[in-house]
């Protein structure tokens, strides 16, 4: 069954289906089902349609989904745009959380921090296509004595721009 651009499986029970649906847990999907009184072993397939439809109207209700990506994403912006010590650390690809990063946080590395990467640019003109494939890195104040070395970049003088390492590249 297709509601509210997620497919949730027929053959599974209610409540573990609407956990199918990104911002709907366990405690959710459950508390849905006795405001619309659905049995709790009762399959998804044998659900009538006018309770469907009530369910799709619940669910409309809710931040689910898009919206709470959305929200969580801005949410983790702003972190960082303050600069407050859990955006630090979601920028740097860290644990947020006080764990410890000596030997356990490959998760943390692979998760946290993904929005702020930069994957690939183009200089001036796209004349010279430079990729970042590697770990997303905080630009230092003084980036044009780090990279002028590189005869792709001679000639261009470089400027951080933004909170979240956007660079802009500039005739000297």
């Amino acid at each position: 069954m297709y509601l509210l651009g997620v497919n949730l499986p027929d053959a599974s029970v209610v409540p573990v289906a609407l956990t199918k649906i990104f911002g709907v847990g366990k405690k959710t999907a459950e508390s849905i089902c006795d405001k619309l009184s659905i049995h709790r072993s009762c399959r998804l397939k044998d659900v009538p349609e006018s309770k469907i439809v009530e369910l799709s109207h619940l669910l409309n209700g809710m931040t689910i989904e898009t919206e709470l990506r959305r929200e969580i994403k801005t949410n983790i912006a702003n972190l960082a745009q303050i600069g407050c010590y859990r955006g630090e650390r979601h920028k740097s690809c860290l644990p947020v959380r006080g764990q410890l990063t000596r030997t356990n946080a490959r998760t943390a590395k692979k998760l946290n921090g993904r929005q702020f990467q930069i994957k690939s640019f183009t200089t001036f003109a796209n004349q010279y296509p430079i990729k970042y494939v590697s770990k997303p890195f905080y630009l230092p104040s003084k980036l044009p004595n780090t990279l002028s070395h590189l005869p792709i970049l001679r000639g261009l003088k470089f400027f951080s721009a933004g909170l979240f390492g956007c660079i802009l590249l500039h005739r000297k």
